[in-house]
C-alpha cells in the first residue's frame, strides 16, 4: 500500500465516477457505487435525481472527493 492511501473495508463496493445520469445508471447496473461529478452537461441536481450515491460539484475539494470515493456502501445496500 502506498503511503497515505486509504483502503476500503472488504465488504464495500467499488466506486464509478461519472458526470451524466447514464454514468450513474451504468455504475448501478454494474453493482458499483455511483459518484456523480457535475462538471459536464448534467447538474448536481440531475445526478442526485438519477440516484448517484454521492454528488460533487467538481473535483477541487480533495476531502469531499476522498469521502465520496473511499466512503463505504456495503455490498447489497
Amino acid at each position: 500500500m502506498v503511503s497515505g492511501q486509504t483502503r476500503r473495508p472488504a465488504n464495500c463496493v467499488e466506486p464509478v465516477i461519472g458526470d451524466t445520469p447514464h454514468d450513474v445508471k451504468g455504475a448501478h447496473d454494474a453493482g458499483a457505487r455511483a459518484v456523480g461529478v457535475a462538471t459536464g452537461a448534467s447538474s448536481a441536481e440531475e445526478l442526485a435525481a438519477a440516484g448517484a450515491d454521492a454528488v460533487l460539484s467538481d473535483l477541487t475539494d480533495i476531502g469531499a472527493l476522498r469521502a465520496a470515493v473511499f466512503g463505504c456502501l456495503a455490498a447489497g445496500d
